[in-house]
């Protein structure tokens, strides 16, 4: 069973009546390496994953996506299957932020998700398929990578009208939600419920504090 055949069987359950779950989660961080900026807005304005598929397919094809072989191209598909179920139809994107620039070397994407009013999770994209994006995910090795830091500014950003929130994302994705639930300020970190990595590499020796770590530890959750 993978993610699309829980949709099938799980996706006319709403959150109220199934609690939200691991997979879930993975849905939620897969979603992030579907490219939606110029869709959906880099600050609080919001649309719903129904309409921002029915936009995003205005321009984009299914049957392309499922023609590329690199691993985000499923992405696009995920987003179709999500907006045609129950379960995520009218959930809300905002806060859609895309930086990649290989001057900077950097490649980040992040979007916010609100499955209901008092349930949002904050998907980090993974590694994509730009060689700057690449470059970066070597860099995580042995020094502090710019998509880190910018990982910081998202949650503190995003998270601002939140009381309590999910962080994930899937490979380098995991290591952002890490690494920026870690170094948030101490009232941002109390609002984070739990970190998802999902696959995702650990922080290197150098970046690593065992103080800072040990304020979340207990709500990181690894699935690898």
């Amino acid at each position: 069973m993978n993610m699309i055949d829980y949709l099938t069987w799980r996706g006319d359950l709403s959150f109220e009546t199934a609690a939200f779950n691991d997979v879930d989660n993975l849905l939620c961080s897969y979603l992030s390496y579907c490219d939606l900026s110029g869709v959906v807005s880099d600050d609080s304005k919001s649309i719903t994953i129904k309409e921002a598929s029915e936009i995003y397919f205005q321009t984009h094809s299914i049957e392309k996506a499922k023609s590329e072989l690199v691993f985000i191209s499923m992405a696009p598909v995920v987003l179709q299957k999500l907006a045609q179920s129950k379960r995520f139809a009218d959930a809300k994107l905002s806060y859609c932020i895309k930086d990649v620039n290989s001057q900077h070397d950097i490649q980040f994407y992040a979007i916010r998700i609100d499955l209901t009013k008092d349930l949002t999770y904050l998907s980090f994209c993974g590694t994509d398929d730009t060689v700057v994006g690449w470059k970066e995910d070597f860099q995580l090795c042995y020094k502090k990578a710019n998509a880190q830091l910018k990982a910081v500014d998202y949650i503190k950003a995003a998270s601002k009208d939140l009381k309590k929130f999910y962080v994930g994302g899937h490979s380098k994705g995991g290591n952002l939600a890490v690494y920026g639930a870690m170094y948030s300020e101490k009232k941002v970190q109390n609002r984070i419920i739990r970190v998802f990595n999902n696959d995702g590499p650990g922080l290197s020796e150098s970046l690593y504090d065992e103080r800072l770590y040990n304020q979340i530890k207990d709500r990181c959750y690894r699935i690898v």
